[in-house]
């Protein structure tokens, strides 16, 4: 599979899970782009067949924006997986209210929170022309760290982003090959 934004542009691209803490693999599943699920239903499949395995090891999920779905977080909430999500949402999401993209009439360090039960949906604004959207389903009271400006929900995602990156950065250096001493004979 070509992967225009990756490193290594070519090759066998698997959907992972990691540790945060150590940053190994705990499980995969190679991502086949034509079958007979969607890509969307994919998602979910991937996310709540891999997390039923493993939900008694961590409480808490945290997922790019090609798996985050107010749909997904709260079906993680339900038995039998009963576990918090933390996410980047694209902007061309429809759960986004459109009270939260309007970015014009902000200042920058703004933050705004959409309640929906136990997800919360952030509208942050770090830059002048830039809006960050963040789904979460573990942190209920909204709290800003008055030092950084920054929401904890942001700061939580930053902290734990990144497992699968550092995984590949790992075993980039090396390499399965042999070593060989011979010549091909033509």
């Amino acid at each position: 599979m070509y992967i225009p934004n990756k490193p290594a542009k070519y090759g066998v691209k698997l959907e992972m899970i990691c540790d945060s803490g150590t940053k190994y693999m705990i499980d995969s599943t190679p991502y086949l782009e034509k079958g007979p699920i969607l890509r969307f239903a994919f998602r979910g499949v991937f996310c709540e067949g891999i997390y039923t395995q493993y939900s008694w090891y961590k409480p808490n999920v945290t997922i790019d924006n090609w798996f985050t779905s107010v749909l997904l977080a709260k079906q993680l909430l339900k038995q039998p997986y009963k576990l918090t999500l933390v996410g980047i949402l694209r902007a061309n999401k429809k759960e986004i209210p459109e009270e939260m993209k309007n970015s014009q009439s902000r200042a920058v360090n703004t933050s705004m929170f959409c309640y929906d039960g136990p997800i919360t949906l952030l509208s942050y604004k770090p830059k002048p022309s830039k809006m960050v959207y963040l789904l979460s389903s573990c942190d209920e009271n909204g709290s800003i760290n008055h030092e950084t400006k920054k929401p904890h929900m942001i700061e939580f995602y930053n902290s734990t982003k990144g497992d699968v990156d550092t995984f590949d950065q790992m075993c980039s250096v090396m390499s399965c090959s042999r070593k060989t001493n011979r010549w091909l004979l033509l």
